[in-house]
């Protein structure tokens, strides 16, 4: 399964935490970032304003190489709030996985601590690997978070029938 995480944007202000996480984030992972909101890494960027030329330099080339771990949802932000707040009120309408933040004051349940992150944390150790009824709908939950990130999709499967695989764009 892949699962997709609300990640703070203002955890990724220095080198060592931005590695850590990034690392932890992509297909492969079980995880991925959700753009929350669409203006998600610019308010990265901004975040670094106050590092050394070095650091911000390292965090704004791999900042780049990330699209394939960040899927894009439709969303509403309140600019008016902080980013948590609206991480919180998005996750009613469409729930995350998990929210990945520096504080819980109101003591969510769906809200992990960076400095608490490890593989012991039921939202944070995901399972890479599911066995899938062979239905429509299980089939289709199980693919969507594939096709929300895909550029193109390959189906292999002896009981579909004979289909052109023909890439269309």
């Amino acid at each position: 399964m892949i699962y997709e995480y609300a990640l703070d944007p203002e955890l990724l202000n220095s080198w060592e935490k931005f590695r850590y996480l990034t690392e932890k984030f992509g297909v492969s992972e079980g995880r991925l970032i959700s753009r929350f909101p669409k203006k998600w890494k610019m308010m990265v960027y901004e975040g670094l304003k106050g590092l050394g030329e070095i650091e911000r330099t390292k965090i704004e080339v791999k900042l780049q190489e990330i699209d394939n771990k960040i899927v894009t949802r439709k969303h509403e932000y309140n600019h008016a709030s902080t980013w948590l707040n609206n991480a919180e009120d998005e996750d009613r309408r469409d729930p995350f996985h998990a929210i990945i933040s520096t504080s819980n004051t109101q003591r969510n349940p769906k809200i992990l601590l960076y400095d608490n992150l490890d593989g012991t944390l039921e939202m944070w150790a995901v399972s890479r690997q599911v066995i899938v009824p062979r239905d429509a709908i299980s089939i289709s939950n199980a693919l969507s978070p594939f096709l929300c990130i895909a550029k193109c999709i390959s189906f292999v499967d002896p009981y579909f029938d004979n289909v052109s695989s023909a890439n269309h764009d």
